[in-house]
């Protein structure tokens, strides 16, 4: 019944985004590479459950040692507070100029090739900057209630004069996902098993006015893994 109701077989891709960040000190790097399947449901299950397609990811954060001036975070979403922010798994339709994701039926196998053709292909692009995902930092990587949102036309402003975003990229690999972020954050293996926010919080609203702490969780660092 369940290969039934699938028509379209579920596709996956690794990426590897690679920020590139100038700083008085020089020029650093930090990547990481995610993996992301999408599964079709376009069989006649889908059409009774409405036809949703089904998005996973696995894997961590980009983090870019910045030295003195601790670490620069691209989380694994979009940032709500830019109108044209993207995140990882989306990157490919902005960067390559595949399909745009919709929702009818006649769309699923044109993005099944499309994904198919990013695995062949393993293309390698530049993402602007408007489209870059949610960038934090820790004031102390050691309290994650100090994550402070940062602004990627802006780095000065969270990192000190003479830093800035100076290339963002995006590759198809075929290659291990990175691991390894809790030495980095060695708090959030104890938050991710309370399925706690930031903050510690364990419920499930959220206030609107809320402050960023309470509302990133921790599958915002790390997912599926």
């Amino acid at each position: 019944m369940a290969l039934a109701g699938c028509n379209t077989p579920a596709r996956r891709f690794r990426e590897r985004l690679t920020l590139v960040v100038d700083t008085p000190e020089g020029r650093v790097s930090g990547s990481s590479v995610t993996e992301h399947e999408t599964v079709f449901q376009d069989g006649w299950w889908g059409g009774m459950a409405g036809h949703t397609r089904l998005f996973r990811t696995r894997g961590e954060a980009t983090v870019v040692d910045l030295g003195a001036r601790v670490l620069l975070f691209a989380l694994l979403g979009r940032d709500k507070e830019r109108k044209n922010s993207s995140g990882p798994g989306s990157y490919e339709i902005l960067t390559f100029g595949g399909t745009k994701e919709r929702t009818s039926d006649d769309d699923d196998e044109e993005l099944a090739l499309f994904i198919d053709t990013l695995n062949r292909a393993r293309p390698t692009g530049d993402i602007p900057i408007e489209n870059i995902g949610l960038l934090v930092r820790f004031r102390d990587p050691n309290d994650p209630k100090t994550v402070e949102r940062v602004d990627p036309n802006n780095l000065a402003a969270s990192f000190g004069a003479g830093v800035t975003l100076a290339r963002a990229t995006i590759e198809i690999v075929n290659e291990p996902l990175t691991a390894g972020i809790e030495a980095r954050l060695p708090w959030l293996q104890r938050l991710m098993t309370l399925g706690a926010s930031l903050d510690g919080d364990t419920s499930v609203a959220r206030r609107l006015q809320a402050p960023l702490a309470n509302k990133l969780g921790t599958g915002y660092f790390k997912t599926g893994m």
